[in-house]
């Protein structure tokens, strides 16, 4: 006789499971590990969890009902919980479908991943299935590794649920089931007799996952439907142009080349024709060797450098000379860094804000462009070089934020309303900052209400949160027209400057 049916969120019991042998690491890179905490921020249980498109995950209703905030861990290569990549989300990132027990969270989890592939069809009676997930094994170190149980199934119950005799245990629940490398359901529930022995285990099919998706899919979700995603499993070779070994028609997707086409080509002078090729700005000039676009025209006055001799005339420093020629940027006496000239593509933009001593690089002479700039840091930027005048002796603004050097900065941010904090309360000043974050603070210090409608690129979500700094960075020329924003990818120095030079 048949107790009941129990859900899975986990609890620390359980019996080891059939280790995964055979299912595609893109399956596997889907999958995520949900952390519940309630108000406390006390930790009360964990599921398992799915990418079915760039930020959001499927899950089970009852994974998190538990919680009321959740920290979403990516896979690792190794199949285990990836400790160092996580992100925070609270209640306000669910949506809950009260009918199939199925939950949709918005994560953008700061590091590659994969995103599930749909089978065509719910799977039949007979048919091989898996179930991939975070399973208890005893403990919770012990059970961080991604496992898979195999069965069949067996037949359907009420709600078209699908009864399977493959293994399933508190932990699994909101883990893929799949077939063949596709997904074919989420794992949601088992059934044990009066002795308290295994009878089946139950999972959603995907035909009510979809409906459930496309029902969630508003301005504030933004799921896109799998044959429309950019994916290559369902996506055939991109056709490219441009002409080989030509900066100037670079090989692209497109036919028409982007400003971002032209400015890996030709360096930050490039933009587009708007009817093909690239060209340069008219503040630049082809180099000498046809390849490259440099700075300077003739005739050419750039704006910025009356607004870079008003700062540097004003400056006590010797070290840096006010006599600014009217189409260069401002010289310094400063040594370039020992790892950034001239060939980079954000060189002038970085030095001038060098010049401006708005940046530094570190003390063995370095710049490291492409290392991450965390939230403290470029709130020190922002403020020192831009809005000095708003610097108080502030502390104690945040639980994490009391009298340390970057006090005066982030109090000073959150006083003007560029920043406010994690759904604990904290600002965690040393976290890195990512693209999406950095446009939005980037463009709260700016004082900015005009109303644009700009094409954004396709990974940023109609409706979410930083969709309004994406369009107004590019109507303002802080962003160029790039295909691609990837907003959970880290913000590198060289970008955070760049940006932060365009919006002066």
């Amino acid at each position: 006789m048949i107790r009941g049916i129990s859900l899975m969120i986990g609890v620390l019991l359980g019996v080891p499971l059939v280790l995964a042998e055979e299912q595609s690491s893109n399956t596997k890179s889907s999958t995520v590990f949900i952390a519940n905490y309630d108000k406390k921020g006390d930790f009360v249980g964990w599921g398992s969890g799915f990418f079915v498109d760039e930020g959001i995950i499927i899950t089970n209703k009852h994974v998190i009902e538990a919680g009321t905030y959740y920290r979403i861990f990516s896979t690792a290569k190794d199949d285990s919980v990836d400790l160092t990549c996580y992100r925070d989300i609270g209640r306000s990132d669910v949506k809950i479908n009260l009918d199939d027990d199925v939950a949709y969270m918005r994560a953008y989890v700061n590091c590659e991943h994969g995103i599930v592939q749909f089978a065509d069809s719910d799977p039949l009676r007979g048919e091989s299935i898996g179930i991939i997930g975070y399973p208890s094994k005893g403990s919770l170190a012990d059970s961080m590794h991604l496992s898979i149980s195999t069965g069949s199934v067996t037949g359907e119950i009420k709600d078209s649920w699908l009864r399977t005799d493959a293994y399933i245990h508190f932990g699994n629940s909101g883990g893929p089931v799949v077939k063949d490398g596709y997904v074919v359901g989420v794992a949601v529930a088992k059934s044990v007799n009066e002795a308290g022995e295994y009878v089946a285990g139950y999972f959603v099919p995907t035909s009510i996952i979809i409906k459930g998706l496309l029902a969630a899919n508003n301005s504030t979700f933004g799921y896109t439907a799998q044959d429309l995603q950019r994916n290559n499993g369902y996506q055939k070779e991109p056709e490219t142009f441009g002409t080989e070994g030509d900066p100037f028609d670079p090989i692209r997707k497109t036919e028409k080349a982007y400003n971002g086409d032209c400015q890996r080509s030709l360096g930050e002078g490039g933009e587009s024709t708007g009817y093909g090729g690239c060209e340069c700005k008219p503040s630049f000039h082809v180099s000498a060797n046809g390849q490259t676009c440099e700075p300077g025209a003739e005739g050419y006055i750039d704006p910025y450098v009356k607004r870079l001799r008003k700062a540097l005339s004003s400056s006590s420093s010797s070290s840096i000379s006010s006599s600014v020629s009217s189409s260069t940027i401002p010289k310094t006496t400063m040594p370039d860094f020992t790892d950034y000239n001239d060939s980079d593509i954000g060189f002038t933009t970085v030095m001038s804000l060098r010049t401006l001593g708005v940046i530094n690089g570190y003390p063995d002479g370095t710049f490291r462009p492409q290392g991450n700039i965390n939230r403290a840091e470029l709130m020190k930027i922002l403020l020192e070089g831009f809005h000095s005048d708003e610097i108080k002796e502030e502390a104690h603004c945040f639980p994490d934020v009391q009298n340390e050097w970057f006090a005066k900065y982030i109090c000073a941010g959150k006083r003007l309303g560029w920043i406010d904090g994690y759904p604990d309360g904290t600002f965690k000043p040393a976290n890195s900052v990512n693209r999406a974050e950095g446009i939005k603070i980037i463009m709260s210090s700016l004082v900015t209400n005009r109303k644009t409608q700009e094409v954004l690129p396709r990974d940023v979500p109609e409706g979410s949160w930083f969709e309004s700094f994406i369009s107004k960075a590019i109507a303002r020329g802080i962003l160029l027209n790039e295909r691609l924003f990837k907003p959970s990818q880290n913000l590198t120095r060289e970008d955070a400057a760049m940006w932060i030079y365009r919006g002066l």
